[in-house]
């Protein structure tokens, strides 16, 4: 400085004598009208609460039915040592390792059973008997239509083995015992009804098969038949029939290989009740049918136990069909211990008001995509239409081409508990596969469930009225739908639909962990852990609330994105957070924009956000980034923030574009180039803030502020420490952009990287810099800066107050301010152990290098 500037300066401030006093009198430097103790060097008092972390979800803990293994990952394995390929007349029911006959082994030819009855009149019948018989064992009849005929209740109809060209009906309470399931054959080469008919209520048929031009099996009216150990195959149009208020009961059953009665006609049903008709059916194999492999309807009443259907085909007449079970108009069936595998369209169809399944310890797999009515195309384990209602306890869905459960339809409800949905999709057509989906007002309930390998959505619940509802819900592996490379997403919510999710794991998803889209979508999210797992060059939202939809929730963790833990925006998009952490967001390349980007946690255009105890830690380019909207947040930390690939960006605050940004107890820890910044007319208030060891770029070696106001940005600061930030503890730069603080401490500012190493100069060093822009600090203590304590330049203005400048080479730097008023400076301000307390030319204008901090990125730069 010359000389005769510096004899001025001392002059002016010997004006201000209280206010300049000497660098030996006065306050201890730590008084600098803070009221919490910042002196000591440590946060001032400040303590954020930490955020809780997430409970983890429970695991399935329904135990395996009898005879079914547990797998490695807790499923239930119906068939211990696989499924087998049985002989004719052997059935595996589920639950059993091998396979097994139904009815006795066949005796001598001719024989009959060794174990008829030993009460009751018993009339026998012989294939190829002499006419004229009397239904004695030495003169049997050759008909078991005689013998019927004959028969009262009570009696026994006991048949050898051989082929029984006839229809046979049954009275009440006569007993049909063939000889051997597979020997004793009724099949019909005329036109009949049924192979086997009721007429009268406790008929029973037992060790027969029946086959024929005509149906297997039929009862119609008030009449009950019981099936043990019976084969109907090779039918047509329907294999059992039960209509009209009727009864079969059933041990033992195979139903297999029924075709429509013509060519490429209509039907081909394995079992049809219908008409408040009743079945309840143990040990069953419905195999090979056509159409649907069971039907019920009009408040029919089905019940089974140890079932396995598969193999369906479509009906022949439009291709469509192909379902294990289909239940319509009212009715209900009752499922336990079920393998449904490797039929068309639709496992499990559920469909009308009053309609109900209850489905326990089932497993449906290899749903193959097939045409409904109408000519769409789908393969769903179950669906729910119109009002139905399915419950489920221990149900996997495996294997299916498109959809593993599918609610839709006002008033259509499934609720379930120990769900496993398993390797959904893709359906070959728009390559979908969709874990759980409820939709059209529907709701789903479910408790403790696993859905993990799908395409393009776990999880997807939309429409208005349509209510998901679950507890204990781990999502593992969910891929890009391969027709586009879009989606792979753990859980959606769009088009006003609501859902209330609890402890939820999602991991391993291509895109975002959960996005929720819409006005008056609303999602509550509670203990959630969301991983990304994997890379892709789909961008990797843990959290995308947008287009007016809303979420509010507690303890969730967001780890390992691509680009953004959680983004909220558009629409008047909100979120009301608490216990919230983001860790680990890597930038990603913006191929279009030719940028890269990644933020922690993203407030934009008109989005709320209010958050409270949060940690955002090792995120690459900003840990959270307002760009325009509102964010408000309680107890903040963010720490050891990541370059993006570039070596620049590593912001801890930014806000932008007009945002409002709201901060009550914060720190800001080993961020890069930037703790905390507002730009373009955006407005930060922090209550309650510590920013301290700010890095320089890695790649220029400049920067490292601690706050930084530009282009219009205006930040107030209450209660505030920086220390160990580089090149300027507070900057406020070009003209509009200003910052106001009380009660501050900005301790110990640190040269910028490049200087200190000598691959540069001007590396500055200031506590509070006004480059253009302007300063207010009241109540403010400014310590052992590298160069300056304060530094004014460029058109910049500061108003100090109630404060102590101590421990510098200069207490306050102008440049090209020639005319400043130090008045502005000297409002009980204190200038201790400063080597000059003001300086106006000695020290050049620092290179702040604006374009270096990244803030010239303009909104079209930044990726929506």
């Amino acid at each position: 400085m010359h000389r005769t500037r510096e004899l001025a300066l001392i002059a002016a401030c010997v004006s201000w004598l209280i206010a300049c006093g000497d660098e030996t009198s006065g306050p201890p430097p730590g008084d600098a009208g803070l009221d919490d103790g910042t002196a000591d060097g440590g946060d001032g008092g400040l303590v954020v609460a930490p955020p809780a972390a997430p409970m983890a979800p429970g695991p399935l803990t329904r135990p395996c039915p009898s005879g079914f293994a547990t797998t490695s990952d807790g499923d239930c394995d119906p068939f211990p040592g696989g499924p087998l390929e049985c002989g004719a007349g052997e059935l595996q029911a589920p639950g059993e390792g091998a396979c097994t006959r139904l009815g006795p082994a066949c005796p001598a030819v001719g024989e009959w059973a060794t174990d008829l009855p030993t009460a009751g009149t018993v009339r026998f019948v012989r294939a190829g008997a002499t006419t004229g018989g009397d239904g004695t064992r030495g003169a049997p009849y050759p008909t078991i239509g005689e013998a019927s005929r004959a028969s009262g209740a009570g009696d026994i109809i006991a048949v050898t083995a051989g082929t029984y060209d006839e229809a046979v009906a049954l009275r009440a309470g006569v007993v049909l015992h063939g000889a051997c399931t597979t020997g004793t054959i009724i099949s019909p080469t005329f036109s009949a009804a049924a192979s086997l008919t009721a007429t009268g209520l406790g008929a029973i048929a037992r060790n027969v098969t029946l086959s024929g031009r005509g149906s297997g099996v039929s009862v119609d009216g008030a009449r009950s038949l019981h099936l043990d150990s019976v084969i109907v195959s090779g039918n047509f149009d329907i294999g059992v029939r039960i209509l009209r208020g009727a009864t079969l009961t059933a041990d033992g059953l195979i139903i297999e290989g029924t075709r429509p009665v013509t060519a490429g006609g209509p039907f081909g049903r394995g079992l049809d009740v219908e008409g408040n008709a009743t079945a309840e059916i143990r040990r069953a194999l419905i195999d090979d049918n056509t159409d649907f492999a069971i039907f019920g309807a009009a408040d029919a009443e089905l019940r089974f136990t140890d079932l396995v259907v598969r193999n369906t085909r479509a009906q022949e007449s439009d291709g469509s069909h192909g379902r294990a079970l289909s239940l319509t108009q009212g009715a209900s069936a009752t499922v336990s211990r079920a393998v449904l595998e490797d039929n068309l369209e639709i496992g499990v169809f559920v469909q009308g008001e009053g309609t109900e399944a209850t489905l326990e310890d089932t497993v449906i797999r290899r749903v193959t995509p097939g045409l409904r009515l109408g000519g769409a195309e789908t393969g769903i384990g179950v669906t729910i239409e119109v009002g139905a209602t399915v419950t489920a306890r221990g149900l996997r869905v495996e294997d299916c081409g498109f959809v593993g459960v599918a609610a839709q339809g006002a008033g259509s409800s499934f609720d379930g508990e120990d769900i496993v949905i398993d390797t959904i999709g893709p359906d070959g057509r728009g390559d979908l596969g969709i874990g759980l989906a409820v939709e059209r007002g529907s709701t789903m309930r479910v408790a403790r469930a696993v859905v993990r390998d799908t395409h393009t959505l776990a999880i997807s619940v939309k429409d208005r009225g349509t209510l998901l509802v679950v507890e204990d819900l781990a999502i593992h592996g969910v891929k890009a739908r391969i027709l586009d490379g879009e989606l792979g997403a753990g859980l959606g919510l769009i088009r006003g639909a609501r859902a209330e999710v609890t402890r939820v794991h999602i991991e391993g998803t291509t895109s975002d962990g959960l996005f929720a889209s819409d006005m008056d979508t609303h999602l509550t999210l509670t203990d959630a852990t969301i991983i990304r797992g994997e890379t892709s060059e789909a961008r990797g939202f843990g959290v995308l609330v947008h287009d007016g939809a809303a979420v509010d929730g507690a303890r969730i963790e967001v780890l390992d994105m691509d680009e953004t833990g959680l983004l909220v925006g558009v629409g008047g998009a909100r979120v009301d957070l608490s216990d919230l952490t983001v860790r680990r967001v890597e930038a990603r390349l913006i191929e279009e924009r030719g940028v890269h980007y990644a933020a922690g946690i993203q407030v934009e255009t008109d989005g709320t956000a209010t958050l409270t105890r949060v940690l955002v830690e090792e995120v690459a380019h900003r840990g959270i980034s307002a760009l325009g909207g509102t964010l408000t947040v309680f107890d903040l930390e963010v720490r050891s923030m990541v370059e993006n690939s570039t070596g620049e960006l590593g912001h801890g605050i930014q806000a932008f574009a007009g945002a409002e940004v709201t901060l009550e107890r914060a720190t800001i820890r080993e961020a890069f180039s930037v703790g905390m910044i507002a730009f373009r007319d955006a407005h930060i208030l922090a209550n309650g803030l510590v920013i301290a060891g700010t890095q320089s770029s890695t790649r220029t070696g400049i920067v490292g502020h601690g706050v930084v106001a530009l282009d219009g940005g205006f930040v107030e600061l209450i209660d505030t420490r920086l220390e160990e930030n580089r090149e300027a503890g507070l900057l406020a730069g070009g003209a509009g952009s200003r910052i106001e603080a009380r009660d501050i401490v900005i301790e110990s500012v640190l040269a910028n990287s490049c200087s200190q190493d000598g691959r540069c100069t001007a590396g500055g060093g200031f506590g509070a810099a006004a480059v253009g822009g302007a300063l207010t600090l009241t109540d403010f203590l400014i310590e052992g800066s590298a160069l300056a304590g304060v530094q004014i330049a460029d058109g910049g203005a500061v108003d100090l107050a109630n404060g102590s400048i101590v421990g510098h080479p200069i207490g306050v730097s102008i440049q090209n301010a020639p005319d400043y008023d130090l008045g502005r400076l000297m409002n009980d301000v204190r200038f201790i152990d400063n080597q000059r307390n003001v300086d106006a030319d000695f020290v050049p204008i620092p290179e702040t290098n604006i374009e270096g901090l990244g803030l010239s990125v303009t909104p079209e730069e930044i990726p929506e």
